[in-house]
């Protein structure tokens, strides 16, 4: 079956962005060529992650797909940048971070196969993070005064999302959208926030769940 005519010009077009790019990549190439066994490697699950999620089944080459997703993705960016540590800051000017995404937390004490949708005002700083990590925007890891939490293996962090404090989260563990984590949770849970309720009602604070919404439906 023939390749519609929208399909090469769409490929041109692609081309055409990506030499475009080039010499603004050639920093980001040659630390991507020169770096230790050990941190490509970790790169390479992040590369993975981010292919399968994002492109499944499309990857040639691990160079092609690191070229691909610098120039597509300014959330991978950050995560390459984080995993170069500082020589990461010392090159990040020529392709730009995303600038409301911070990723704080040292680069070997994240596991490989960080993935994130959207870095939108997204602060990541924890003691340590496992391995195959999602998150989502506007999240947040943080300090509470007491320490930073410990984020296991295979865990996804929704929308809005605030950890923090010297906590656990255990693996296999989703955190639901706008959850407030400030205690330990085992492995192998979902995690969500209360719904929403009606607090005041013709001027009178009152405290009454709200019906016949499709969680109702759901838990029946």
């Amino acid at each position: 079956m023939m390749k519609h005519r929208s399909y090469y010009f769409w490929l041109v077009v692609k081309s055409i962005r990506y030499c475009r790019y080039f010499p603004q990549m050639i920093p980001a190439m040659i630390f991507y060529l020169l770096m230790r066994k050990k941190t490509k490697d970790i790169l390479k699950e992040d590369i993975d992650r981010f292919y399968a999620i994002e492109y499944p089944g499309n990857k040639n080459s691990y160079f092609t797909a690191f070229y691909r997703l610098m120039v597509e993705y300014s959330a991978f960016r950050n995560v390459y940048y984080c995993r170069l540590s500082y020589f990461g800051d010392m090159i990040s000017w020529f392709m730009p971070k995303w600038k409301t995404l911070a990723i704080r937390t040292r680069t070997q004490n994240i596991g490989g196969g960080l993935y994130i949708q959207h870095g939108t005002s997204t602060r990541i700083l924890a003691h340590k993070i496992g391995k195959n990590l999602f998150i989502n925007q506007n999240a947040t890891f943080g300090w509470s005064g007491t320490g930073f939490p410990t984020i296991g293996d295979n865990v996804r962090i929704g929308a809005g999302a605030v950890v923090v404090g010297p906590i656990t989260i255990g693996d296999n563990v989703n955190i639901g959208a706008n959850s407030t984590v400030t205690k330990d949770i085992p492995s192998n849970v979902t995690v969500v926030s209360p719904h929403a309720y009606i607090c005041k009602k013709d001027g009178k604070r009152t405290f009454e769940p709200i019906t016949g919404s499709i969680y109702d439906q759901l838990i029946k």
